[in-house]
């Protein structure tokens, strides 16, 4: 493992314990605000086609946020784990967040279903789980790779925007040749813009 693997390794171990310590309570409250970033940003004016993802206990919620993209008149896409051991997944449009399935993992995911199957180009905005970040626009993610192979097959102009707690902030992250920066941060006190485009 070279040293800034070793490195993201170990922010990951204490952020998680973060963000595991925040209550149930404090975390919908955020989310609330998050949403409420979200929806107010001038690039969300027209419809888009937008990749999320179904929140686990150690991540912000994002059902209302999902419910309200719905609403709000976007292609909403959830991903699917597709291969665990080789860290890829899918995104499939969703119009009812009732008919998501839990995986064997536990994550809440939509059914394979090819007419439903949104490829990575048609995404003009994509909302990102994160472990860490810092005011460079660096992610630091799970660890899986999922979001870096995601990243790579990306239209260039897809707008790619972290949802954090503030308490996920660090000075610096590692960084290595392939991790990609954000667009944006929405945390429930700021909204962190990287890409003016996002305004």
């Amino acid at each position: 493992m070279s040293d800034t693997a070793a490195q993201k390794k170990s922010l990951r171990t204490r952020l998680s314990a973060v963000t595991y310590a925040i209550g149930p309570q404090q975390k919908l409250q955020a989310a609330e605000l998050i949403t409420a970033r979200l929806l107010s940003l001038d690039c969300l004016s027209s419809t888009h086609c937008i990749a999320s993802y179904a929140s686990t206990a150690r991540e912000l919620p994002t059902s209302a946020l999902n419910e309200a993209l719905i609403r709000a008149g976007h292609r909403l896409a959830l991903p699917r784990i597709e291969s665990l051991k080789e860290g890829r997944m899918s995104f499939y449009q969703v119009g009812d967040l009732n008919d998501l399935i839990v995986n064997s993992l536990g994550i809440a995911e939509p059914a394979q279903r090819p007419e439903r199957l949104i490829r990575p180009g048609d995404l003009t905005l994509v909302l990102l789980p994160l472990r860490g970040f810092d005011r460079s626009g660096h992610r630091l993610g799970m660890g899986g790779g999922f979001y870096d192979r995601l990243l790579t097959a990306l239209n260039p102009n897809c707008l790619k925007i972290g949802l954090a707690f503030s308490q996920q902030e660090v000075p610096s992250l590692p960084c290595e040749a392939h991790d990609q920066c954000l667009d944006a941060v929405l945390t429930p006190e700021e909204t962190i813009i990287f890409n003016r485009t996002v305004l």
